[in-house]
């Protein structure tokens, strides 16, 4: 990826996060027994499943697999809770959350062009 483009897709994100109102309060945990896993693979420029319903308060393990060649979704962003992690190809990488409040918590490629969300209950 050029540096220009990177530079962009990290103004994009940032203006992102500034658009929030408030933002969603989540605690990152680690893993333990009893923390729901939800597998999301990114393929075809898609999140599937672009939603995922998870429970308030219950710790949810999301496992992100990308099997497309270099795309905007080498990268997950969920921008209200500042997290950027990169997704290797046809490899497992894992964010672990506790959603403390309810309502939908977005996530997005490094481009935000690719959309998906947390449907917190």
């Amino acid at each position: 990826m050029g540096k220009k483009l990177m530079i962009a897709a990290l103004m994009v994100s940032a203006a992102c996060a500034a658009k929030s109102e408030k933002p969603h309060k989540v605690q990152q945990t680690a893993p333990a027994a009893g923390v729901r896993q939800v597998s999301i693979v990114i393929s075809g420029g898609d999140y599937q499943p672009a939603s995922v319903n998870v429970a308030k308060g219950v710790p949810v393990r999301l496992n992100f697999t990308r099997d497309d060649k270099p795309t905007c979704g080498e990268t997950v962003v969920f921008p209200k809770l500042d997290i950027r992690k990169d997704i290797p190809m046809n490899q497992v990488t894992s964010i672990d959350l506790t959603p403390t409040e309810a309502g939908q918590l977005e996530f997005t490629c490094g481009m935000n062009m690719m959309r998906g969300s947390l449907i917190v209950q």
